[in-house]
């Protein structure tokens, strides 16, 4: 009864937080939205060019509140039970090739390189789960990071599995509390480069995540490496 009280006021402390910060997120680039369209409606373009930069622009702040959405609709399942995760047998070398596919060409677009080291451990998991939990933290390392490396390698810790993911940017970035609203930066609405989803928020969702796939996310200190550790079941 004390385990299930304690599971119990986790997920009321993860809700209450995340519903705040996501109805913070999700005004920031539907105000870009809105401003842009604005200002092209009213004719204050001064050039083709210009107009197409903002309908870009507000095409990219469009995308970032589909994101958001996802990200919401995959935290609902959880904080209802409505979907559960079937752990089966997943070999991360299939596993980090996906990876790889998937984000390759983005770490490119941003001048990162991404390596994810060779395996042949195998975790029981859910692999749509774990591959949406890995694929939101790649994609939030990318945006955080600026210039240097991402890297992905998995080390065996007994009966469980390590996921390191280490990215060459602050340790401060993760060193956030995931059971409040104030899930690390602020969105600044003048500025459109930074929309996008915070590194708090992808957080506090990959930690409710791993809870579920009975596992652990394991955040540094503000002395470690800028390293985020998914300690997950090995496979028997």
């Amino acid at each position: 009864q004390a385990l299930a009280y304690e599971r119990l006021s986790q997920l009321e402390r993860f809700k209450s937080g995340f519903l705040a910060r996501t109805a913070h997120e999700l005004r920031s680039p539907i105000n870009s939205v809105i401003g842009l369209h604005q200002l092209i409606l009213e004719g204050l373009c001064e050039t083709p060019e210009e107009e197409k930069q903002f309908t870009g622009e507000a095409k990219e702040a469009a995308y970032k509140v589909l994101q958001l959405f996802d990200i919401i609709i995959a935290a609902s399942k959880l904080d209802i039970g409505r979907e559960v995760p079937t752990l089966e047998p997943i070999a991360l070398k299939t596993l980090f090739k996906t990876l790889e596919e998937l984000t390759r060409l983005q770490a490119a677009n941003s001048n990162l390189r991404l390596t994810f080291k060779p395996t042949e451990l195998v975790i029981s998991s859910d692999l749509k789960w774990l591959q949406m939990m890995l694929i939101s933290l790649i994609d939030d390392a990318i945006t955080s990071t600026k210039l240097g490396y991402i890297t992905l390698e998995a080390v065996a810790d007994g009966e469980h599995v390590l996921l390191k993911l280490e990215a060459d940017r602050p340790v401060s970035e993760l060193c956030v509390r995931l059971d409040t609203s104030l899930y690390g930066r602020e969105v600044d609405l003048s500025n459109l480069s930074s929309v996008y989803l915070s590194t708090g928020l992808t957080l506090a969702v990959a930690q409710e995540m791993a809870r579920s796939l009975h596992g652990e996310l394991i955040l540094p200190a503000e002395e470690d490496s800028s390293i985020i550790t998914i300690k997950l079941p090995a496979s028997t």
